[in-house]
């Protein structure tokens, strides 16, 4: 185990201060503990919906690192060192529920704090349009639910499933008015 540990790559995510700009070099080693990084780094997360307006909201896998059968946002992740939240975004996309942001719609909803948000980190927060359930990969989630704006908040406010520390309030933060209504943009010209 010892060896296994010592050959591995180091992986590393952002490390940023209270104002969300690079400190030292910007860099620091990943680590999947939980609150080990929290608001000294950068990730994305973003919703599916379609055009009813549903959300695909999906439960984690038992199969993940951290957070094992809990629901969570469509796609979320941290941005690994030297990322852009763009770059992110489209990484844990393809990553998470193979889809290439270039090829659907999508929108930037949020830039969340995590001292203002009670999130992990500094966030953006985005949308994405899809008619059908995305092609998800099994090992990040088992399954999803495609519910309206009321199920999810009844499912956030009930906690009927186990509910991945920060869903929550992100959901809240982009989707309490005046920012409630999201209309489905249009197709891209292909």
């Amino acid at each position: 185990m010892a060896k296994e540990q010592a050959t591995r790559k180091i992986e590393y995510v952002w490390r940023v201060d209270s104002a969300d700009k690079p400190i030292g070099d910007g860099r620091q080693p990943r680590s999947y503990k939980v609150g080990v990084q929290e608001h000294r780094s950068r990730g994305v997360a973003a919703f599916v919906r379609n055009k009813e307006g549903d959300f695909w909201i999906p439960r984690r896998s038992r199969k993940s690192r951290i957070f094992k059968g809990m629901l969570d946002s469509s796609v979320a992740g941290m941005l690994d060192f030297p990322e852009t939240y763009e770059q992110g975004f489209k990484r844990e996309s393809q990553e998470e529920i193979g889809v290439n942001t270039d090829e659907v719609n999508t929108q930037f909803l949020a830039h969340l704090s995590p001292f203002t948000h009670n999130i992990f980190c500094w966030t953006k927060v985005y949308e994405m349009y899809l008619e059908d359930t995305p092609p998800f990969n099994p090992d990040v989630f088992s399954k999803g639910f495609w519910w309206s704006m009321k199920q999810v908040r009844e499912v956030l406010e009930s906690k009927p499933y186990p509910i991945k520390p920060g869903l929550a309030e992100t959901f809240l933060a982009v989707y309490t008015p005046p920012n409630r209504s999201r209309r489905w943009p249009k197709a891209r010209g292909k």
